[in-house]
């Protein structure tokens, strides 16, 4: 608490949400530089608990609420386990529960040179950040003051997952640097106004693995300027150490003391080094012949649990046989499991079958039980590299059927980073690498890694469906119908690869080879019906609107999907009926038949609300959800075409007419010949009364097929087609 805070006064002015009434705040825990943490007490489940109120950073909004979603993700026991989640109008608040232990720096005190006892410690540490890192959040403030030592000996992390790279020890003062703040763990490179990393974290660790080794921290005796001249300078090589601290605990913390960042040791890795160092220094061992004999005790009563488990086990399946099947059938999942042996590589048969029969119709059903067997093969070994990259397929596959949630996608590119680092000579590690560096629209880079993974498993059908992707979205259409095509011939079953032919096809202007392609998907996958939406789009194009239309019932009838919804919005926009549109957007962006976090649908939606009477309030809601959700993407991915130029046509319906022009001057500089990013330019400038910039840009695109209906019905046009120098 700083000096000069008014607990009492703070108190007062809080006013939480009605949803968190049964909370009463007892006292301040700390301040932070975003908010503060309360004490408080749940008058319903009559406990105590700590409220964190984080202060909103303006856009950053958005960003704390995924970090604080996926702190409540963490399961390591270090971390606070989250509660709730409230928003109000200036605020975001966390409901956790309290940490009780012995501050860190009274711990030490108590344990000075036990080396064994800061070993375990810093492994504890370690572990618990490993898992942070991977979810891509970020400590940024390891200090003495975060941490706590509870009753079982194990470390309580308080901060981790609302830092995100802004340290909590800004800058701002001389007089605030000392040798004894939170300035004094900073990596070097923190001080170039660096955001916090990983690797930033791991060194600060390691300072404060030094300052629990040797009693202090290395530069105790420096304060102001100074310190941080010789904090940006140093070389912990030449930091004095005590005689006592082994030679391997030595260069352990020194792996993590790095200068440069990228040469520290991972989390992980801590981990892994801590291990051998506590074998090899016999911290493990024990000469009791106490805990020896409890030790045998307990080794003789598992054994013979096991004995009765095996047993009960037989009983249970003679019961089963000789005719008591209703008594089990609701656990029978749980009693198959139990019964059969374990086998790796018969998990591995049953989840890679699964996963490729998701790839050809994805149900639900089939993503689950690929998971559960990649799990079972973690669940013995944690490092199995091949299940790793199997896993980031899978949260990848449940971050774009879901509602776009942030936590699948995060996990899915830290289990392809796992994988990569366990073992980067797997086909399986090299897709899902390659999926990640798609997903961020990084074309090149995609490519070179599906190829490696082709050259170690040809058949890989995940291998060739992310190329067939990467050379569509990239542009290379006529590469992608050669793919495609050979695609189909070496996977009878998929259908995804004569999709993406079909509308590469579509592209080129190319319709009958198109349609043939789509009749193709759908006799070998009839039951799926994205086809059918698709087809029916092609359909419309070529003005075959009814027919189009009855496509897309055939579809509605075998299984609504998003993509129907959207194509039967998109018909119906086009058809002048504009209720009709709004009404099957709607679905598509509904939580219980669409995908709310599309982007693109919402705006869609908006764009139809535009056009119904008394609708442009919830019009803008609309198109403030798309921005919202595209935000988040352009962040990822500055220099998208597409991106910038919906990015525009957003600012541009929210009368942000400065930065549509910016966005799209930034789109037409990097592809001033593509025919979406020439139209939408066109439509921005129409809407901002540009007349003349209007007709020039939609005039490039107006013969074009693919454009054709949307530039002869959109009502934002119907001004501009009256215009005599559009018909020119």
């Amino acid at each position: 608490m700083t000096q000069g805070f008014n607990e009492q006064s703070v108190l007062s002015d809080v006013v939480l949400p009605a949803a968190l009434r049964q909370y009463q705040l007892k006292g301040i825990v700390a301040r932070e530089h975003a908010g503060q943490i309360f004490a408080a007490w749940d008058t319903q489940l009559c406990r105590d608990v700590w409220i964190r109120r984080i202060h909103h950073q303006g856009e950053n909004a958005a960003q704390i609420l995924v970090q604080a979603r996926l702190a409540a993700a963490l399961k390591h026991p270090a971390f606070a386990k989250i509660h709730a989640l409230e928003e109000s109008a200036e605020d975001l608040f966390v409901i956790g529960e309290a940490m009780i232990g012995t501050p860190l720096l009274d711990w030490l005190g108590q344990n000075q040179g036990d080396h064994k006892a800061i070993l375990n410690l810093v492994m504890q540490i370690a572990t618990a950040l490993a898992e942070a890192h991977q979810l891509g959040l970020v400590h940024g403030d390891i200090q003495p003051k975060q941490f706590l030592i509870d009753t079982s000996r194990q470390v309580r992390i308080l901060n981790c997952g609302f830092v995100g790279g802004r340290s909590s020890t800004a800058l701002s003062s001389i007089d605030q640097i000392d040798s004894s703040g939170g300035l004094a763990y900073f990596a070097p490179e923190r001080f170039a106004n660096s955001t916090a990393t990983p690797a930033s974290d791991v060194y600060a660790l390691g300072t404060l693995l030094y300052q629990m080794l040797n009693g202090s921290l290395p530069f105790v005796h420096l304060q102001g300027l100074a310190m941080v001249a010789a904090m940006v300078q140093a070389d912990a090589e030449k930091w004095p150490c005590r005689a006592e601290v082994s030679p391997a605990l030595r260069e352990w913390m020194l792996a993590m003391l790095k200068r440069q960042p990228e040469q520290r040791i991972s989390c992980l890795e801590i981990v892994e080094q801590g291990r051998v160092i506590r074998e090899a220094e016999g911290y493990s061992s024990t000469n009791s012949s106490i805990n020896l004999q409890g030790l045998q005790g307990q080794l003789a009563e598992l054994a013979r649990r096991r004995k009765r488990n095996r047993i009960l086990g037989a009983v249970l399946a003679l019961s089963v046989i000789a005719g008591g099947v209703w008594l089990a059938k609701p656990d029978w999942p749980l009693i198959v499991k139990a019964l059969r042996p374990f086998s790796e590589s018969r998990e591995f048969e049953i989840g890679i079958a699964a996963l490729e029969q998701y790839s050809y119709n994805p149900r639900p059903k089939l993503l689950d039980q690929a998971e559960v067997s990649f799990a079972r093969i973690l669940e013995k070994k944690a490092d199995n590299a091949r299940a790793v990259g199997y896993m980031s397929v899978i949260y990848l596959s449940r971050y774009h059927s879901s509602q776009r949630d942030e936590i699948w996608l995060q996990k899915a590119k830290a289990s392809a980073q796992q994988a990569m680092q366990l073992n980067p000579n797997l086909a399986i590690s090299l897709v899902a690498e390659a999926k990640i560096a798609h997903w961020h629209h990084k074309y090149d880079e995609t490519l070179k890694l599906v190829e490696q993974a082709l050259k170690i498993e040809p058949q890989n059908l995940l291998a060739w469906h992310t190329k067939m992707s990467c050379l569509y979205e990239s542009g290379r259409l006529i590469e992608a119908i050669a793919w495609g095509q050979q695609g189909a011939k070496n996977f009878p079953q998929d259908r995804f690869m004569l999709e993406l032919k079909a509308v590469s096809h579509r592209a080129l202007n190319d319709f009958p080879e198109a349609e043939a392609a789509l009749r193709e998907s759908l006799r070998r996958q009839p039951d799926f019906s994205n086809a059918y939406g698709i087809l029916a789009d092609t359909l419309a194009m070529q003005g075959k609107r009814e027919e189009a239309m009855q496509v897309l019932q055939q579809g509605l009838q075998i299984k609504p999907n998003v993509l129907l919804f959207e194509t039967l919005g998109k018909l119906r926009f086009q058809q002048g009926d504009f209720e009709g549109a709004v009404s099957a957007f709607k679905d598509a962006v509904s939580p219980d038949r669409g995908v709310t976090g599309s982007y693109s649908r919402w705006l869609n939606y908006g764009e139809a609300l535009m056009w119904v009477e008394n609708r442009n309030t919830d019009a803008r809601s609309a198109f403030e959800m798309a921005r919202k959700l595209l935000d988040i993407r352009l962040n990822r991915s500055p220099d998208d075409k597409y991106l910038l130029i919906d990015m525009a046509f957003l600012q541009a319906r929210l009368g942000e007419k400065a930065l549509a022009e910016k966005y799209v001057a930034q789109a037409l500089q990097i592809d001033a010949s593509d025919d979406y990013v020439l139209f939408y330019a066109g439509m921005i400038e129409e809407l901002m009364g540009q007349r003349e910039r209007a007709v020039s840009l939609i005039a490039k695109v107006k013969d074009n097929p693919n454009y054709k209906s949307r530039v002869h019905d959109h009502p934002a046009l119907q001004s501009l087609r009256k215009d005599p120098r559009f018909n020119q």
